[in-house]
């Protein structure tokens, strides 16, 4: 089974934080002095996930020209990550964050939230290009959609973890693409 220091175990509950820096050998001590405590552990955690891996998905995704081909391509990436390589069945962190407890705090909760708006309106931004160009599906309303397709992303994220393959969720993904496209 595969560790990942700032994830822990692949597929078991959320690790303590000792467990969390145990790969880098130190103590989870050593971790609250420079982060002052395990909420702002988790919360610096959540934020370079953020920076590092959600962020620039969003930009490319709300910068691509292309349309509905870009949210396709949003998708299969999402797909590909959450279900091939070294993080296979991990989920997302921030996934997990809105269904664990760890979303009770204010810091928390403000960083899903924008977190969240972020991922909706780069889906809203590609919705609106493709009915620019005419190919969103008269029916679709492009904020709508947006919401519907950032709720789709969690599933895929969920979904992933519990053990769903790469096919069923490109199964689910493609159709709901099919059924917005004009």
């Amino acid at each position: 089974m595969k560790t990942h220091a700032a994830r822990g175990p692949r597929r078991w509950p959320t690790p303590s934080t000792s467990t969390r820096t145990r790969p880098w050998r130190r103590s989870s001590g050593s971790s609250s002095g420079t982060f002052g405590g395990k909420q702002d552990l988790y919360l610096a955690a959540l934020g370079r996930y953020r920076d590092r891996f959600s962020r620039p998905a969003f930009r490319a995704l709300a910068e691509d020209p292309r349309g509905l081909p870009a949210v396709a391509a949003f998708f299969a990436a999402l797909v590909d990550a959450r279900c091939t390589g070294e993080y296979a069945g991990w989920g997302c962190l921030v996934a997990h964050a809105h269904a664990g407890a760890e979303h009770a705090t204010p810091e928390v909760r403000a960083l899903l939230d924008h977190h969240h708006d972020e991922l909706r309106d780069a889906l809203h931004a590609a919705l609106r290009t493709a009915r620019d160009l005419g190919r969103l599906a008269p029916a679709a309303d492009p904020g709508t959609t947006a919401d519907v397709l950032a709720l789709l992303a969690y599933g895929v994220n969920l979904r992933s973890r519990a053990g769903a393959d790469a096919a069923t969720l490109r199964t689910t993904t493609d159709a709901t693409l099919a059924a917005i496209t004009a």
